[in-house]
């Protein structure tokens, strides 16, 4: 048993500095526990909601061990995070810290965990700051068996020092494992209610599509088919639906409507022909055309309405359709939007989920796939006529990205530093007067580095003065800091390990804009919640610098190129230089990069000559 006592045996010198009960009131206490325990096991395993189960284990806790405070932990090993299931006693601060993450915490012990002094022992170290605001002194921590795994606890606490007897230390553990088996009876039943609604759903979803997909094929005329389709999703997905189509001149035209209530079509016809969702206008419609991307709404509440809308006829239309729930998904086809279908609850009251929006974009996508065909259909000729004007046009666009390749060298290349710019200007908005001084010239490094970056893309730079020793440590330290704004918008958490002791000779700038490359572009695969590692370390001859994520990692078939110039798998959002220009700065430098990658991270790993090595050489 890891603890910061040994289980206590029975006084028997008669005196003490904690009061202990006689051997009798010892007995009658440790049989009316067992029978409290009996009485519960019986409710408590039968018992399929989880919550409830809570409930009565934290009802049984205080009846049968004296705490100031209760709680029971679970393990989420999904996220692997701690959270706390169910409390009592502990205050809204300390319970804000929940759910804490799990890596670096010490595996549970197969035995109870003690601690007469959770500030002296060692085990507890990470939560000392949590015990002291809280008030702790004594804590009893009960491993629980979940589903056959160590996966969460039963935690009493003590604002006193306390030391508990062995009687109460069996009749704790008695009740770890009755409630360990009533967690895991209730989470298998709750798991399989999920998946035997889950795989309904997937039935009716299934079924729903089928029958959508058949009504899509059925006619080339998409105008009748995205009718049909219109009234298939009333009221299987919403309470109505609606679907615009971008025309040949650009506009957007309503080519269905369907909804539960037929007075309301005229509503909200009223409001298409008084406020159509032309491109531009700034609409949910408009937006999701414009950009390909989704819009979802899951709860309209008419605070929300009342703030995006102005005018007040525009206001009491929206308020008569009475919207509760919106998604907007795009109609796209071979890399173009098409049109959006619009889903809305109403009347139901019923919230749409993120299920409804995978459901609605599969079936957006097929409704484009038929809008496609219906067009190719009718555009067949114009498309041989159209093929000699295509061809031309190719020649004249290939000409025009070769003159491009060379601002987009420039754009991609300027535009860590820019971000690095806002970012200083937002800090330095709210620092300290002292404070001030160190941003601005943060900022004019960043603004010299652009300057530096045009000249040296543009091949007229050639760097007059002599490399200098660089902290490569340091430079790792600015960069996260750099990024700060943006790391924490994402809920990214970073680790960094600066245990090389070596400096490198040569450019700051040009290194730093390397990190600042990968780091970027961790955070752009990086999903909200992940993690980013960046270790300096010595090794012979020189430094190396590790970049690791635990993003999804590069697919094998594009590891071999990410290294190519204008090659990327950000689609507009890249340019494909990033990495190239940072293996020539690498490779200037007399180091070396290199790239492992599997689904569950990616590695990134420079190594460069000491200043000590490279003045040997010289």
């Amino acid at each position: 048993m890891t603890a910061s006592q040994p289980k206590p045996e029975p006084d028997v010198s008669g005196g003490s500095s904690l009061q202990q009960p006689g051997v009798s009131s010892q007995a009658a206490a440790s049989s009316e526990s067992l029978h409290l325990l009996l009485q519960a096991s019986a409710t408590l395993l039968a018992q399929p909601d989880l919550q409830t189960v809570l409930n009565r284990i934290l009802a049984l806790s205080r009846g049968l061990i004296e705490a100031d405070a209760y709680a029971v932990w679970r393990l989420d090993e999904g996220a692997k995070t701690w959270r706390v299931l169910a409390s009592a006693g502990l205050s809204p601060a300390y319970l804000e810290g929940s759910p804490i993450p799990a890596t670096g915490i010490p595996e549970l012990p197969d035995e109870p965990l003690i601690a007469t002094d959770v500030h002296s022992l060692p085990l507890l170290e990470h939560r000392q700051r949590e015990y002291a605001a809280e008030g702790i002194q004594s804590l009893l921590v009960l491993p629980l068996r979940v589903q056959s795994r160590k996966a969460g606890t039963i935690a009493f606490y003590f604002r006193r020092a306390r030391q508990l007897q062995p009687a109460e230390l069996e009749v704790a553990e008695l009740l770890a494992n009755l409630a360990a088996a009533g967690i895991s009876a209730a989470e298998l039943y709750e798991e399989q209610i999920r998946l035997r609604e889950q795989a309904e759903a997937q039935r009716r979803r299934a079924t729903f599509l089928a029958q959508a997909t058949a009504a899509l094929g059925a006619s080339l005329d998409f105008n009748l088919s995205l009718q049909r389709v219109a009234e298939l999703a009333v009221p299987e997905i919403a309470d109505w639906c609606a679907a615009y189509v971008t025309n040949e001149q650009g506009a957007v035209d309503r080519t269905a409507v369907a909804h539960r209530d037929p007075a309301k079509i005229a509503l909200a016809t009223e409001f298409q022909t008084k406020y159509p969702p032309s491109l531009g206008s700034g609409s949910a419609i408009a937006a999701v055309i414009e950009t390909g991307e989704p819009q979802f709404f899951p709860e309209v509440s008419d605070e929300m309405v009342r703030e995006r809308v102005h005018e007040p006829e525009r206001l009491r239309l929206i308020q008569e359709l009475n919207m509760k729930s919106v998604l907007v998904v795009p109609m796209a086809s071979r890399d173009r939007v098409l049109g959006a279908l619009v889903l809305v609850t109403a009347e139901s009251g019923r919230a749409l989920s993120a299920d409804d929006l995978e459901l609605a974009e599969a079936l957006a996508a097929r409704a484009a796939a038929a809008i496609d065909n219906s067009h190719l259909f009718r555009q067949v000729e114009q498309q041989l006529q159209e093929r000699a004007r295509t061809e031309a046009a190719l020649v004249k666009t290939e000409r025009l990205a070769t003159a491009g390749r060379l601002a987009a060298t420039i754009a991609h290349e300027i535009n860590n530093p820019l971000e690095a710019v806002t970012n200083l200007v937002y800090l330095a908005r709210s620092a300290p007067e002292g404070e001030v001084r160190r941003y601005l010239q943060m900022i004019e490094d960043e603004l010299s580095r652009i300057a530096h970056i045009t000249k040296m893309t543009l091949g007229f730079y050639r760097e007059s003065g002599a490399p200098t020793p660089v902290d490569l440590g340091e430079l790792v330290h600015e960069v996260v800091a750099l990024y700060e704004a943006k790391l924490r918008a994402k809920n990214i958490r970073v680790h960094t390990d600066a245990a090389a002791s070596q400096p490198i000779l040569g450019s700051r700038g040009e290194l730093r804009q390397v990190i600042a490359n990968l780091v970027a572009n961790a955070v752009d695969v990086l999903p909200a919640g992940g993690a980013i590692r960046l270790l300096t370390t010595d090794f012979a001859g020189g430094v190396q610098l590790r970049v690791f994520d635990n993003g999804p990692g590069i697919p094998g078939e594009n590891l071999a190129r990410i290294f190519e110039p204008f090659f990327t798998t950000k689609a507009e959002l890249g340019t494909g230089l990033g990495l190239w220009v940072s293996r020539q700065i690498v490779e200037k430098h007399g180091g070396t990069i290199a790239v492992e990658s599997t689904p569950r991270g990616t590695c990134f790993t420079i190594s460069l000559p000491s200043a000590t090595q490279l003045s040997r050489a010289s």
